[in-house]
This record gives structure tokens, sequence and C-alpha cells, in this order.
């Protein structure tokens, strides 16, 4: 689990904090690799809602392939963030 922390957090060369002279707020670009990985994310993180319906309901089998489903499609994210950093 904590080498899949590592490659989801690993340093993200697409997003660039621009700091104004003037004093005024920094703007954030982010990439089309930032894109690709937090669509990943959020429907991974879309499916909590119905893992707790499913564990309240006490249908564990459900919570573990919702569980597994979202761990994999956050994998999946970060892979195609890699391939999207090398492309893009």
């Amino acid at each position: 689990m904590a080498a899949i922390i590592r490659l989801i957090m690993s340093d993200d060369t697409s997003q660039q904090s621009t700091l104004r002279t003037d004093g005024g707020i920094s703007s954030i670009e982010i990439g089309f690799p930032a894109i690709a990985f937090g669509l990943h994310a959020i429907l991974a993180l879309a499916l909590i809602p119905f893992a707790w319906d499913a564990l309240q309901a006490g249908n564990f089998p459900l919570v573990g392939s919702l569980a597994l489903l979202s761990t994999l499609i956050l994998i999946l994210g970060a892979m195609i963030r890699r391939v999207a950093k090398r492309r893009f």
C-alpha cells in the first residue's frame, strides 16, 4: 500500500505555481496528467457512499469488491498520469 501511495504522490511536473510580484494571489496551471488522475480519484471517491450503504447492510463481499475496485481505479489513474507526463 505504501508503494501505491508513493507512486500516486510522486513529483508532478505538470503543476506549476506562478507567484506574481505585485502581491497578488498565485495561480496554478494544471496539465493533462493531473486532470487525468483527478478524474480517476473523483470516480474512486464516488464509490464511497455505495460501500458505506453496503457496510451498513452487512454486505461485506460488496464492500470488499468496491474497495478493490476503488484501489484499482486509483492505480490505473496513477499509471495513466505517468504515461500522460511522458507524452504531453
